[in-house]
């Protein structure tokens, strides 16, 4: 994870590079420390952002004269023709399911909704296409027992989250220079608060229901419980959620933070073991300084 001002350093230095420069650039910022965990190192990119960075490294070597703003106009036709062929294949994935599940009374009005955004990725109606105006559109328009299935194929619909050809898209629309396009590269690696119980169900706005997350796995979760949540995530939660509790243990003890924290710690292992109905039981963080060099920390904060 990255702090707000790292965000800004490193978007202006990749903004400022060109062709080699550049390509070393981005490799350098694939292995920064990682404030969140320690001394310990990671990439300033999530892995559905790496893609992306290969690209604009293949793009940079190609062209070594331009900025990052110049590789996306380059590539942007390229990709708008990827983005619309992918796009067209969900359109006729689902007409084919409405034609072969949707009651046939039905099916003229959901065809209608599918025609009108099947113009809209052509560029051939004065309408925008927005990915989740799109879904909700095409959810909205079936009845209950069909949401389900149809949010499912909808939501196969390329993003700039996990698509290198809508991000080059996506970006280029709307960044406004080299920094902007640099900000979009790592933004979902920053620092925020996750709300172990989710303020849409009532979770509390107190340290005790606080956790540290990147941007993108607080945004991604959205209202999911906790207990639910943690379905989708990768394997080796569990020990970065002990590896973040050292962290704060290993800053407690060194002065960084307030002894308060040792508050926290408990009352977080508690949170996580209830909103995970028991499935995660996280142990206490070991003290790793010296008696000693505990009592030199007391004697100067005195």
């Amino acid at each position: 994870m990255l702090k707000d001002e790292n965000v800004v350093k490193f978007s202006k230095m990749l903004a400022s590079k060109k062709g080699k420069a550049l390509i070393v650039a981005l490799d350098k910022l694939d292995n920064v420390k990682n404030f969140g965990i320690g001394t310990k190192r990671s990439s300033a990119y999530r892995p559905h952002r790496k893609l992306v960075v290969e690209q604009y490294k293949v793009l940079a070597k190609e062209h070594p004269t331009k900025d990052l703003y110049e590789l996306t106009e380059v590539y942007y036709d390229v990709c708008i023709e990827n983005l619309r062929k992918a796009q067209l294949e969900i359109v006729g994935e689902l007409r084919e399911f409405v034609s072969s599940n949707i009651p046939f009374e039905e099916q003229e009005r959901i065809g209608a909704v599918i025609s009108d955004y099947e113009k809209r990725i052509k560029g051939i109606s004065d309408e925008p296409y927005y990915r989740k105006a799109f879904i909700n559109e095409i959810v909205s328009a079936v009845e209950d027992e069909y949401k389900e299935s149809v949010r499912k194929v909808a939501e196969k619909m390329p993003s700039s989250q996990n698509d290198v050809n809508s991000f080059f898209v996506k970006h280029y629309k709307k960044a406004k220079d080299s920094q902007d396009i640099a900000k979009r590269l790592i933004n979902d690696s920053v620092a925020s608060v996750e709300h172990i119980f989710p303020r849409s169900n009532k979770g509390e706005n107190r340290l005790s229901n606080y956790l540290c997350d990147c941007a993108y796995c607080n945004n991604t979760r959205g209202p999911k419980s906790f207990d639910e949540w943690i379905k989708e995530l990768p394997e080796g939660f569990e020990q970065r959620l002990q590896e973040y509790l050292q962290a704060i243990q290993d800053n407690v003890d060194s002065g960084k933070l307030d002894k308060k924290y040792d508050d926290y710690i408990k009352d977080v292992i508690e949170t996580i073991e209830k909103a995970s109905n028991g499935k995660i039981r996280l142990a206490q963080p070991e003290t790793r300084i010296s008696a000693k060099k505990q009592r030199n920390l007391l004697d100067r904060k005195e």
